[in-house]
């Protein structure tokens, strides 16, 4: 695909969670002439911040662990919550 693109002079947007530093110093040679690739097709853009994945992980084993204790003074828990807002509920 990155090849493809290259050929063809179309854009491409790629997300990833390697740093540029590993990515114009790739630990294996195989993937350097991707990353090469990559690095002449693309303006880095780097974002920083808290992983939200690890944070919504967390959130689910804490109501997780609230409903296998038995949570006190709520008649439903919300169990897993879809990144749509929807959710399981289970009641007690």
């Amino acid at each position: 695909m990155i090849d493809s693109r290259y050929r063809g002079g179309k854009p491409l947007i790629v997300t990833t969670n390697h740093t540029l530093e590993e990515l114009q110093n790739p630990e294996h040679t195989a993937h350097a002439r991707i990353y090469d690739r990559l690095t002449e097709m693309c303006c880095p853009v780097c974002i920083t911040g808290e992983n939200f994945r690890k944070t919504k992980a967390r959130e689910k084993m804490e109501r997780l662990r609230l409903l296998m204790n038995g949570a006190k003074n709520e008649d439903y828990f919300s169990v897993f919550t879809h990144s749509y807002g929807q959710g399981v509920r289970v009641a007690r």
